[in-house]
């Protein structure tokens, strides 16, 4: 899986935090999601502006986590799609960084 078991751990339960929030129609805006998203002190470092206990974090973990390219791509351009769409939506409020699709195009390769 590329990671260690601390870290899939993590981004399991991550994963079932997101899918319940979704399955149950609870709030996903303006939410601190516990539990905070892991990634490495390196990642963190180099971007300083994601918050581990966003929305943005836990569609990070998402994307990590999809089997293929193919996936990933696809995930990101209908997130770029809806955010054009929903121009209301303050960014910050679901941890979404200035730089955000950059860091998903990252997550592509």
């Amino acid at each position: 899986m590329g990671t260690g078991y601390k870290t899939l751990e993590n981004h399991l339960h991550c994963l079932s935090v997101l899918r319940n929030k979704c399955a149950h129609a609870a709030r996903l805006y303006n939410t601190i999601f516990n539990p905070p998203a892991r990634f490495s002190t390196n990642y963190l470092r180099s971007n300083p502006l994601v918050k581990n206990d966003s929305l943005f974090a836990y569609i990070l973990v998402l994307l990590k986590r999809l089997p293929s390219k193919n996936d990933r791509f696809e995930l990101v351009i209908r997130i770029k799609n809806l955010l054009q769409q929903y121009k209301c939506i303050d960014l910050s409020l679901i941890g979404f960084p200035s730089n955000y699709l950059d860091l998903l195009k990252n997550e592509v390769k």
